[in-house]
């Protein structure tokens, strides 16, 4: 017998559905919600596996008949669901009303989470972290993950994804501490908002100092031009004008279009400025397809 290769990436964070109802259609004359798994670190994973990438997912999932059903459709779809785990509780769903580009959102989850937990010795090319929270469990997970790659050459990628409601009134300077791990840190200007660092031009330097020397700092601000800063110094990319049909899920189509750059680049490539420059704009075709409904 001989072992399965590696994984291109290995996607870690939180798995749930998305019920969206009909595009321009409120919630009360809605007559049907469509079905599709979601999560930051799902809705990745999908996108890889679009692109050819061999891709898996550590997230807990419900025993539920709904969560063995994400478990099924991931499957289906090409993702690796060797790393999901069972947790108890009822399987999360949001539910997403779309109208003139815009969203409103209502969320049904547990009060105590589920977090996904990692292996020893994952088989890996890369391992992308999603969704951080002011949770020690995390933290412990997330530094174990992140000394076991850096210890085998596994470039890291954290994507922020602050959620409000989880940060409000908390001093994130404990969990920031964790990026120091990552070889590359995606975060939103919304996600600065939401950790309480507040505006962009006043919150990077003092994130991107808090990173290694060699991490590259990548941040995205909806239609503005997305930034990165590393070793190359710093570079930014403009996106084309679009109209919105559903804004869900653009910043992890972002952050595939940045794994993916990783996983086709030679390792010297990652620290010039030409190879970001053109990340950041496949990141904005990969972002913008996504909120035209193409």
């Amino acid at each position: 017998m001989t072992a399965a290769p590696p994984l291109d990436a290995l996607c870690v964070g939180e798995a749930m559905w998305d019920l969206s109802a009909p595009a321009g259609v409120t919630f009360d004359h809605a007559e049907s919600l469509a079905f599709r798994p979601g999560g930051a670190a799902v809705n990745v994973a999908l996108a890889l596996a679009e692109q050819g990438l061999r891709v898996g997912v550590a997230a807990a999932v419900s025993a539920d008949a709904l969560g063995q059903a994400l478990r099924a459709r991931l499957a289906a779809a090409g993702v690796a669901t060797t790393h999901l785990t069972t947790a108890p509780g009822r399987t999360g769903l949001v539910v997403i009303e779309r109208l003139e580009g815009a969203r409103r959102v209502v969320a049904y989850r547990c009060a105590d989470e589920p977090e996904a937990a990692l292996p020893e010795g994952f088989s890996t090319r890369m391992l992308f972290l999603s969704g951080l929270l002011p949770s020690p469990s995390q933290r412990k997970v997330w530094r174990a993950a992140t000394t076991e790659a850096r210890r085998r050459r596994i470039p890291v990628v954290i994507d922020v994804n602050a959620r409000t409601r989880m940060w409000t009134g908390v001093d994130p300077a404990s969990a920031l501490r964790v990026l120091r791990g990552a070889d590359v840190v995606k975060c939103s200007a919304d996600d600065l908002a939401a950790l309480g660092l507040g505006a962009p031009d006043r919150a990077v330097p003092a994130l991107r100092a808090s990173l290694r020397p060699r991490a590259t700092f990548v941040l995205t601000d909806g239609p503005r031009p997305a930034l990165a800063i590393g070793r190359f110094g710093a570079v930014e990319a403009r996106c084309r004008s679009a109209r919105a049909v559903d804004p869900t899920g653009c910043g992890d189509a972002f952050s595939a279009a940045l794994l993916a750059a990783i996983a086709a680049a030679d390792p010297g490539d990652l620290g010039g400025a030409s190879f970001w420059s053109a990340a950041l704009r496949r990141g904005h075709t990969l972002a913008r397809k996504r909120l035209t409904g193409r």
